[in-house]
């Protein structure tokens, strides 16, 4: 992925797990609305954190290690300096999110007529969160087949991608069950390429091939 990485995924990820209220008077709003789940409530954050741990160690400033690792970052409201320095990073990441999101735009727009009308249909569809069914390849024909679920206008349909003459592959994991986030494509006329980051386990997908067939198979759609 040359946009939408591993790696900013994660930060995407850290950003939204230390959003805090404006100030101290609503967060003890919000914990006394919670009554009797208040404490189901902290729990599940402090399990939330424990996963969260490693990544925010990686991205987050050192000033604020102590919070994480006493786990005050999720049991309490933090003082004002921290939250200065939260919101400060969360800013900076804002920011870089932006810078990303237009450069991808940009470069999707300026190779868009170079691309297949199927591949500008696969970006274009926005897979967001399809699961994928099943993926299969076969070397003898150079094909893959891919089926994802997906939702669409509140309905679940089935879309089947088929790649043809592939040229390149490359996944790390079994990516039955992944979740579609993100893709990124690009190509000419002979061949394209697609990268898709998926989730369940977080991993990249990258796909060199000579065709695309898109094709939905809910026979109601």
């Amino acid at each position: 992925m040359k946009f939408y990485t591993k790696e900013f995924y994660e930060e995407m990820q850290v950003a939204a797990f230390i959003t805090f209220p404006p100030s101290r008077e609503e967060w003890n709003v919000f914990m006394d609305s919670l009554k009797e789940d208040k404490k189901d409530y902290i729990d599940n954050r402090i399990l939330h954190l424990e996963v969260m741990k490693e990544d925010l160690l990686k991205y987050l400033p050192t000033s604020l290690y102590k919070l994480i690792h006493d786990k005050t970052i999720v049991t309490d409201y933090p003082s004002s300096e921290n939250l200065k320095i939260i919101n400060q990073w969360r800013e900076s990441f804002n920011t870089k999110a932006e810078c990303v999101k237009h450069a991808s735009i940009e470069r999707y727009e300026s190779i868009k007529n170079e691309l297949s009308t199927s591949v500008v249909h696969l970006h274009e569809e926005a897979l967001h969160d399809a699961e994928v069914i099943s993926f299969e390849c076969k070397p003898e024909e150079q094909k893959c087949y891919m089926i994802l679920e997906h939702y669409k206008n509140g309905k679940s349909i089935k879309v089947k991608l088929t790649f043809t003459n592939v040229k390149e592959l490359s996944v790390d994991e079994n990516i039955k069950g992944a979740k579609w986030l993100y893709d990124e494509v690009s190509g000419d006329a002979s061949f394209f390429e697609v990268n898709i980051l998926l989730n369940y386990p977080l991993t990249e997908f990258h796909m060199k091939a000579a065709s695309l067939e898109f094709e939905i198979i809910d026979p109601d759609v």
